[in-house]
């Protein structure tokens, strides 16, 4: 046979194969761009339609709002506000003070302060105090009978308080030394400590607002400087005469102080614990109905428990003072969605 015709019937069936695969790939072929955006627009047709159905007052936390900076507004209903211990406040002028630190200690007042002693020489018969017993002026501490009259008096309390000291026993022979101790602490004496570089600063008259180690909060002014400096620590006395009728200030007690020395007027003024952080930073959350939207806040002047409002901020607009953690959780769980 002729070479020629062997070589084209041996191609023959390489080019029916070909055919053969190339009809089969065209058959399961998938539909073409138009198609696929078709599908992708009803999609998207159809999830729009299913948002709307949605009601977003059937939303608790959550509901959040992105801007070019991420989420910035949330939807909250108002019980769970309530329940999240969410609380607001209206932005308005205030009256900020300029304060110095001090510390100190609680002091009985020595006016207050009595040593009781026997009138006469003799031997203690009754005792009827112990240290810690609180008595009335008048009340008898003890029963001694007299060396001389061999009579028998009753040693009596001269004021009310509390039984700090005792040193007498039953069967005792006593003189002139005394025999109990008693303070009336319910006013006690704040000794302040004041130093070098805050002595030009602290006035007699000025307010202090003073707490203890415990958490007890008072106010009270300076009444009194003392012209003394004491030689190792080049510190003055600053006193505080302070009521004590629940007597939760104890003699003895550490105290922290703020002395107010300076006070000014300011046209809008937020609680400072109202301020939280989002991109490095300051927010305040307004508050619109069920609706909380971060702002960003300029702040200005401060005091220990208000801070300025430059900018950020309207008088009159309800912010978030109490539970802003639960908004700003909320508003960066809806950005941490948003970017995945």
């Amino acid at each position: 046979m002729n070479p020629w015709l062997r070589g084209w019937w041996l191609t023959v069936p390489v080019l029916l194969a070909g055919i053969i695969v190339a009809v089969g790939l065209m058959a399961t072929e998938p539909r073409g761009a138009t198609d696929e955006h078709h599908e992708s627009s009803s999609g998207d047709s159809h999830a729009e339609s299913s948002h709307a159905d949605e009601d977003p007052h059937d939303k608790g936390h959550g509901d959040g709002h992105e801007d070019e900076h991420g989420a910035r507004v949330t939807r909250i209903r108002a019980e769970s506000a309530r329940r999240a211990g969410i609380r607001v406040e209206t932005a308005g002028p205030a009256t900020l003070t300029r304060t110095v630190a001090l510390t100190g200690t609680v002091q009985a007042d020595p006016n207050r302060l009595a040593e009781v002693r026997p009138r006469y020489t003799g031997l203690v018969h009754t005792v009827a105090a112990r240290i810690g017993d609180r008595v009335a002026a008048g009340d008898t501490l003890a029963v001694v009978e007299s060396n001389d009259s061999l009579q028998r008096f009753e040693v009596r309390a001269p004021i009310g308080g509390l039984v700090v000291s005792r040193d007498v026993q039953v069967g005792q022979v006593v003189g002139d030394a005394p025999l109990f101790r008693i303070v009336d602490t319910t006013e006690v004496w704040i000794q302040l400590d004041v130093f070098g570089r805050d002595l030009a600063r602290v006035e007699e008259g000025q307010v202090v607002n003073i707490e203890t180690i415990d958490g007890y909060r008072l106010e009270g002014e300076i009444d009194w400087l003392s012209p003394l400096v004491a030689h190792g620590s080049q510190s003055i006395r600053a006193r505080v005469i302070a009521a004590n009728p629940e007597e939760r200030l104890r003699p003895g007690q550490f105290v922290t102080a703020d002395v107010v020395v300076d006070r000014f007027d300011v046209p809008l003024a937020i609680d400072r614990r109202a301020i939280q952080t989002m991109e490095d930073r300051p927010v305040v959350f307004v508050r619109e109905g069920e609706s909380f939207e971060a702002r960003n806040l300029e702040p200005g002047r401060e005091d220990p428990g208000r801070v300025e409002v430059v900018s950020g901020l309207e008088a009159g607009e309800e912010y978030v003072v109490e539970g802003s953690y639960v908004i700003k959780a909320d508003l960066e769980k809806a950005s941490a969605a948003h970017v995945h």
